[in-house]
């Protein structure tokens, strides 16, 4: 008796390929498995091309979208970061004379030597006195210069009546050319007056938004042309560009200090009315060590360097470092002075490092770029 056929209708997935006698593997089982329960799958061999796993798995679609989003953040913070990096310049002066200007007062340097500088810390008596009786005076004496870059003439905290002499008194000595810079420092921002070719300059660092106003009001204009109306959008958190006065604006400017008493510190390297003069504050004079780097050669070792170190306290003008600078080079004393600027000096330029050796200096400063 024969057997029957069966009238069972194939499968269309199978009669597409007769050659395979098994059914594909599906995925869906793992996807609706825990994963607490998955450890370790064999998965079959497949094609990178199938679009059966394009169009299914949807994970992978969403790497390749978050990949190409943290690529593109990415790149913009490498772009952001590069703006930020630090450049250093190095600057060779043979003397003093040649130094590019800066303008920001430090609240400390530390002076470097291989010789010792306690002579700094404890001069004679004689000296000491001829030096502070020069500096009273506004002398200038090769001997004793020493005593020019130490020693300053300032005031603050003073009433109305007070303020109004103090600022007459260094300004016309000033205007006379009895002196060439003083400076007025409010809360935040730094005025210095200042002759450029002989001519006064006035040099505002961190100006505000209600400072330019004010010098609008009072017909005073800077050469930066800075528009109060331009700037109403501007970020209070942003720091404005130094404001520049010269010629009638200088004059101007100075009526508006007359008229607007404030709080502010008045610093000169000569005498005026209500002014004290004062020593600037040594922190600290004795032997540093370090350890040399040794030579490239077979048994080197590292050795211990000693060095002299003298740090003061500011305010420090540039002319003060100036002065330092020739005094330890008539001496013939190798060095470096690291330079700290001032928070209100914040936008204006400083060297970071002075040094002279071998009969040159090497002035080098750091700038974002």
């Amino acid at each position: 008796m024969s057997t029957p056929i069966s009238t069972q209708k194939i499968p269309k997935t199978l009669a597409r390929d007769s050659s395979d006698s098994k059914p594909k593997k599906s995925f869906q089982w793992l996807l609706e498995k825990d994963p607490s329960e998955i450890i370790e799958v064999n998965l079959p061999d497949i094609q990178i091309s199938s679009p059966e796993i394009l169009v299914e798995n949807t994970r992978s679609q969403h790497n390749i979208d978050l990949n190409h989003e943290l690529d593109q953040i990415y790149s913009r913070t490498t772009r952001s970061a590069k703006k930020k990096q630090i450049s250093e310049e190095i600057t060779r002066c043979p003397s003093v004379s040649e130094f590019p200007p800066w303008y920001s007062l430090c609240k400390e340097i530390h002076i470097i030597s291989s010789m010792n500088l306690e002579w700094l810390q404890y001069p004679s008596t004689e000296e000491e006195s001829l030096g502070i009786f020069n500096a009273s005076q506004g002398l200038t004496n090769d001997k004793h210069d020493i005593y020019q870059a130490m020693l300053y003439w300032t005031c603050s905290n003073l009433d109305e009546n007070d303020w109004l002499i103090s600022l007459k008194s260094v300004f016309y000595t000033f205007a006379f050319n009895k002196i060439d810079w003083f400076y007025v420092i409010f809360r935040k921002i730094l005025v210095l007056f200042k002759k450029d070719n002989q001519k006064p300059t006035v040099l505002i660092f961190n100006p505000t938004l209600q400072l330019i106003s004010n010098l609008k009001k009072y017909s005073i204009e800077n050469e930066e042309n800075v528009e109060i109306d331009n700037l109403q959008g501007y970020r209070k958190n942003k720091k404005l560009s130094p404001v520049t006065l010269k010629g009638k604006s200088v004059f101007r400017f100075y009526n508006y200090l007359i008229n607007n008493h404030s709080d502010a510190k008045i610093i000169s390297p000569h005498f005026f009315l209500n002014g004290t003069l004062k020593y600037l504050n040594l922190l600290y004079c004795g032997e540093v060590k370090s350890l040399g780097i040794p030579e490239l050669s077979e048994g080197s070792q590292f050795k211990i360097q000693k060095k002299y170190k003298l740090s003061i306290e500011g305010p420090i003008s540039p002319q003060a470092v100036k002065i330092l600078c020739m005094v330890l080079q008539n001496r013939n004393t190798p060095f470096t002075i690291n330079l700290v600027p001032d928070l209100f000096s914040s936008q204006a330029f400083c060297p970071h490092t002075i040094s002279w050796l071998n009969g040159s200096y090497s002035i080098s400063s750091t700038s974002l770029c």
